[in-house]
């Protein structure tokens, strides 16, 4: 349709709020207007209130009439509250209308509605235009334009029609009749049913209410009910009062209410408190005036049809306890004037509009209050729902636990969050008002917004850091030391975030626990955590990022504080290690008091006005200067550290101990450390002892690790190990690397207490075998370097090994319990375990303890736990550690073993036999501390046959074991036929009495039996002549015999303390020690072995003899490093006899000792001490092992050409060369 370019004019049915707004809207652009009223009022005294709210205000304040609106108000303090049914208050706010102000450049005011109606009435220039007494009856559309008749038959035409007229607009409805009448499609059929009613409101106004605070806004929960009373000019009083309807209703369903109905529900909720002074029933009897009506809450999908459009309360209608169906109104007026002036702009006059461009204005005017309208709708409707606890648990989470928690910012901040996204007259000028806030249009770009798929994104890559950081040591030597100072970054984040304002009553406002959380599990796995939270945690508002002043200040005086000690430290590496350790949780204790302290104090030096205008610091900024400086102070720091640690050993030539000495204590400030000479004198010292370190051979080197860190107290020196004092650095050598890594020492701090898990370590069975093949093979010690470089990187998830600490005795059957837990929480997390180790052979059973101890315990798997050992099985073998090859177990009681066993009825039998069954090795470990916790003693003089059903269920359930190693147990007492065939090649009983009839049973099953080692085996009734027999038609390759006999027959039996070895022929002191019916079968041992040995070796037999008793010297004692620090354990123990040293399982002083030890030798070859009193104890210190056994590993670490001359010398007699190996 072409245009014929009539006088564009607007009419506007309804002289309300949306209405008068739109006029004078109209004449600020010069575009011709007529309102027509149905009333003979233009503000007529109708009883009601209207809250004006910033947005609105704002888009007022651009046509002027901000200034006159302000004059309604006056001036009087306000304090916002939220009140429980009691009328006690939840939480309140002083002076909130100042508060709203500063943030948001406009404040809340209340007042009579017709004053607004008043005022924007008077302002028009055009008041001829307002036609009274004009009610709308029909609404016609013609050509170019829409026609409206009124009651009294007067007919009026204009371009467009705009619906203004309220909740039942009459426009609204002749536009769905015109609607479907043209275009059955352009609404749906159920539209006029879109509204919805779930409450009932009485409203009014009341004057000089007896008890009511003149200033108080009060926000009263009520158990479905609720109420809004608000104070306003002219000491009047203005409520609303909520109440819930039993079900919803719906379009033509929604009731209209009567005065009867009114009174009923005045007299119904008369005692209802809105104070503890004040009830409902109090402010209705001093009410001017008052209604009831329905509440209708709805947004329309479709505003518009042809040249017809509504806005304000006839298309979108919130429940009035937001206070946004005016504000939501002018918001729509603006957004309408702002899409004809677009339209203006484009086409140069609104009068050469058709109807196409018309709904293309309608359109784009919708398309941007659509959505808004929505969101303050169910805000509304949210907020009414809590408040009248529809669902009583979530509100009493709400207003019992996160208001309080969040306090006075969060209620700010929510009441905010419908006013960012607010309109404005685009063509006008914004009044210049100060606000902390910006409104989303001021903003000099768009905010970005947060996409869900991202934020998922994040979490998942935060996850896939976290799991990855499992893998890493929770904590180690190089978090205690190398993180102490790179620490200060993460702890001024978590502090200064905790401190934020916005942040209260969430997880981030608690550093301290993450900063706890640090120190138990590591950076590496908190951070991850701490990311997802603050990514959806994080602050949109600026002024909840204010952190008090007070608490940025002690937070640089924490910092300085333990930089000074750092620098200050004494020469011993405890101090510094535990400063270094704890600083995260001493930063946050000096920050936590000292800022408390300081905030009291200047609290109470101010004047109660002062003190008022307290709460207003976060709109000024004064923390954005303190927060510079500390930020550029830790860059400053970390700049600094990064630059010691990391650019100047690049550029010098710098010892590692002498570097980690200025990087642990003069790093940055200067030091008041001893002179330096005593330095340099200290730093020789620590040379030399790692230099005759590095000469150890590998496996010696890593076992003295491991024995030096088992006896050690880590809490004690706070997580630092003193006696040694390595640490790795950056270009050092590799073998001192592996000294100083924590190979063992990966704890599982998540999943056990901080006093059982410094027992608890994980070590590289991988690694450990490679160094165990240097050993075997002294051709291999040159790529020695190359393999500890594979220790190094390997995943430190293959070993697990347990020992109680020997220094806490009364503890050892507590740490049972918690290993128990354990093994059932965190084995299963280690899917590639191999190699699991436990040892309590030195626990003081105590069976007075074990009743609460297995209390805990059925909590735990949640059934009756019996037996401590059962348990412990219980959980292991439900552990699901599909890779677990060797088990190497150590109890105090050898009956106890039992329960890990039971009969097939047990529930738990099944997933027993497919725990055995998948072993290859197995060692198995009985006995009872002694009294004074020393050694340990075995009983067989009262055998507990009644376990036996139980233990001879063992072997057929290990038939795929290769190698068994059982010590001071009755588990061989039965030896069951139910398995025709073992795959054993490897056989060590040691401390058992036994039948030799078992004993022959178990050879004859095991037809693959190489290697078998007896150690105090007592026959009970048998002789040896039938395991010796089987044992002859074995192909046996190694035979060793210590202390055996009979029993009965004395303390150590017949045989003598010696060794029976494969030599060129049997003793004749042995032999003649034996009995006779042994003589024989013994001979035929011998035979078998010389015979297999030319079988395997092709080799004379006094080659082979001497090449194996070679490889046993060597290996039998670092056998399969399946007992982790027996070497070094046996090397000490006769250190430690020899030379009066003390033990060295118990404290890291004797460890020290030993070292020295290895130092004064180091001196005495350097001729550093030539004195004859030194050169004196010339024997002790050269001579300081059995037999010379650690010089001659050492020798052997140090030069491949004596390894060779060795293989020369062993072809002689094997018997001679027993004191040059161990």
């Amino acid at each position: 349709m072409i245009s014929n370019n009539k006088p564009f004019k607007v009419l506007i049915v309804g002289g309300g709020v949306a209405g008068l707004t739109l006029a004078n809207m109209l004449e600020r652009f010069n575009i011709d207007y007529l309102i027509l009223e149905g009333h003979g009022d233009i503000a007529p005294a109708v009883g009601a209130s209207i809250g004006m709210f910033p947005n609105g205000l704002r888009i007022l304040d651009q046509i002027d009439l901000y200034e006159p609106l302000e004059k309604l108000m006056g001036s009087f303090e306000e304090t916002q509250s939220t009140r429980d049914m009691k009328g006690r208050p939840i939480l309140s706010i002083p002076r909130f209308q100042d508060h709203v102000r500063l943030r948001h450049g406009y404040p809340l005011m209340f007042f009579d509605r017709q004053y607004l109606l008043k005022v924007l009435h008077e302002r028009l220039r055009y008041k001829q235009r307002v036609l009274l007494n004009h009610k709308v009856v029909d609404v016609h559309l013609v050509d170019d334009g829409v026609e409206v008749s009124t009651a009294d038959n007067q007919r009026f035409e204009g371009s467009i029609l705009v619906g203004a007229d309220g909740v039942h607009s009459i426009v609204r409805r002749h536009m769905f009749r015109l609607g479907h009448q043209r275009d059955p499609e352009a609404f749906p059929a159920d539209s006029s049913n879109k509204q919805e009613c779930h409450y009932l409101c009485s409203y009014g106004i009341a004057r000089n209410v007896p008890g009511w605070v003149q200033g108080d806004q009060c926000t009263v929960l009520g158990n479905g009910c609720s109420q809004l009373v608000v104070s306003g000019p002219e000491n009047k009083t203005y409520w609303f009062f909520f109440s819930k309807l039993p079900t919803a209703r719906y379009g033509s369903e929604i009731p209209t209410c009567t005065k009867a109905m009114e009174a009923a529900f005045a007299k119904k909720y008369a005692n209802v408190t809105i104070t503890e002074k004040v009830t409902f029933g109090q402010v209705f009897a001093h009410r001017i005036s008052s209604t009831l009506t329905p509440i209708h809450e709805y947004v329309l999908g479709k505003w518009f049809f042809d040249r017809i459009i509504c806005l304000g309360d006839s298309v979108h209608k919130p429940n009035p306890i937001g206070g946004q169906g005016g504000n939501g109104a002018i918001e729509s007026a603006a957004e309408l004037i702002n899409a004809l002036m677009t339209k203006k702009a484009s086409l140069g006059s609104l009068e050469v509009m058709n109807t196409l461009d018309i709904q293309n204005v309608f359109s784009d005017m919708q398309s941007k209050r659509h959505e808004r309208a929505k969101r303050i709708v169910f805000a509304s409707r949210l907020q009414q729902s809590l408040v009248a606890y529809e669902k009583p648990g979530l509100s009493k989470f709400v207003w019992r636990i996160f208001v309080p928690l969040k306090g006075d910012e969060a209620s700010l901040g929510l009441f905010g969050l419908t006013l960012a996204g607010a309109s404005r007259l685009e063509r006008l000028e914004l009044k210049a008002r100060p606000r902390a806030i910006p409104y989303r249009d001021e903003l000099p770009a768009p905010p970005l917004t947060r996409v869900l798929i991202v934020r998922l994104a994040f979490v998942v890559s935060m996850l896939y850091l976290f799991h990855m950081a499992r893998k890493i040591p929770a904590t180690s030597q190089d978090n205690t030391t190398h993180m102490g100072l790179q620490l200060v970054t993460p702890v001024v984040i978590y502090v200064l975030e905790g401190y934020r304002l916005g942040n209260g009553g969430t997880p981030l406002a608690l550093p301290s626990l993450f900063l706890l959380a640090v120190y138990f599990q590591g950076l590496h796995r908190v951070a991850p955590i701490y990311a997802i939270l603050h990514a959806f945690m994080s602050l949109d508002l600026s002024t909840g990022r204010y952190v008090q002043p007070e608490v940025i200040f002690s937070l640089l005086v924490a910092l300085v504080v333990l930089l000074v000690a750092s620098a200050c430290s004494t020469s011993d590496h405890k101090t510094w290690g535990a400063i270094t350790h704890g600083v995260p949780q001493t930063t946050a204790a000096i920050t936590f008091f000292l800022s408390y302290g300081l905030q009291n104090w200047i609290q109470r030096s101010l004047s109660r006005t002062a003190q008022g205008e307290f709460a207003f610091e976060r709109y000024k900024g004064n923390d954005l200067g303190l927060l510079k400086l500390t930020y550029a102070c830790v860059g400053s720091i970390q700049a600094a550290f990064h630059i010691r640690l990391v650019v100047l050993p690049m550029l010098e030539t710098t010892t590692p101990s002498s570097l980690w000495w200025v990087l642990g204590r003069r790093a940055l400030l200067p030091s008041l450390h001893p002179s330096k000479k005593a330095l340099e004198e200290e730093r020789k010292a620590d040379q030399l002892k790692m230099s005759r370190l590095e000469r150890l051979p590998p496996e010696v080197l890593h076992e003295v690790f491991r024995y030096v860190h088992d006896g050690f107290d880590r809490h004690k020196w706070g997580g630092y190990d003193p006696p040694l004092g390595y640490h790795e650095l950056q270009g050092a050598n590799l073998r001192q690397n592996l000294c100083a890594l924590r190979l063992v020492n990966q704890q599982f701090h998540e999943l056990v207490d901080p006093i059982l898990f410094q027992h608890v370590f994980v070590s590289s069975a991988t690694g450990i075998a490679r160094l165990d093949q240097i050993s075997k093979n002294p051709n291999l010690r040159r790529y020695v370097r190359r393999l500890e470089l594979c220790v190094i990187r390997q995943k430190i998830n293959h070993f697990v090994d347990y020992r109680p600490n020997h220094e806490t005795k009364d503890k050892d059957l507590i740490y049972l319990g918690r290993l128990a837990i354990m093994i059932h929480t965190a084995l299963p997390k280690f899917p590639g375990l191999k190699v699991l180790k436990l040892d309590f052979e030195d626990i003081p059973y105590s069976f007075e303890r074990e009743v609460d101890v297995l209390g805990s315990l059925s909590c735990c798997f949640k059934q009756d736990t019996e037996n401590l050992f059962e348990s412990l099985a219980t959980a292991l073998c439900r552990s699901q550690l599909d890779k677990l090859e060797e088990l190497d177990i150590a109890l105090p009681l050898a009956h106890d073993f039992g329960h890990f066993l039971h009969d097939e009825s047990d529930p738990e039998w099944c997933s027993k036999k497919t725990f055995f069954e998948k072993l290859k090795r197995l060692r198995v470990v009985y006995g009872q501390c002694t009294e004074d916790g020393e050694g340990l003693e075995f009983r067989y003089e009262q055998p507990n046959y009644q376990y036996d059903k139980y233990v001879q269920q063992l072997l057929p359930l290990a038939k795929n074991i290769e190698s068994l190693d059982v010590k001071g147990s009755d588990i061989l007492r039965v030896t069951p036929a139910s398995v025709s065939k073992y795959h054993l090649r490897e056989l060590q009983l040691d401390s058992i009495s036994i039948s030799g009839k078992t004993l022959a049973t178990l050879f004859k099953q095991s037809p693959e039996i190489r290697e078998v080692i007896l150690s105090g085996i007592y026959l009970e009734a048998d002789t040896w002549e039938e395991p010796f027999k089987v044992l002859s038609e074995s192909p046996i390759t190694f035979l060793y015999i210590e202390t055996c006999g009979y029993s009965g027959e004395g303390e150590s039996g017949e045989y003598a303390p010696e060794m029976i070895r494969f030599v060129t022929a049997p003793d004749e002191s042995y032999i003649a020690s034996l009995r006779p019916e042994d003589h024989a079968a013994l001979e035929a041992i011998f035979k078998r072995i010389h015979e297999n040995m030319r079988k395997i070796n092709g080799d004379t037999y006094d080659e082979v003899a001497a090449n194996l008793l070679r490889k046993w010297q060597k290996d039998n004692i670092l056998r399969k490093m399946t007992s982790a620090g027996a070497f070094v354990a046996e090397v000490l123990a006769r250190q430690r006899e020899e030379e009066g040293l003390s033990d060295f399982g118990s404290s890291g002083a004797s460890i020290a000792s030993y070292l020295d030890t290895l130092d004064r030798r180091a001196q005495w070859e350097a001729g550093i001490y030539p004195s004859d009193s030194d050169s004196s104890d010339d024997d002790s210190v050269r001579d300081y092992s059995l037999d010379g056994s650690l010089d001659s590993c050492l020798d052997d670490s140090l030069d491949d050409s004596q390894d060779e001359s060795l293989d020369d010398d062993s072809s002689g007699d094997p018997s001679d060369s027993s004191d040059d190996g161990l």
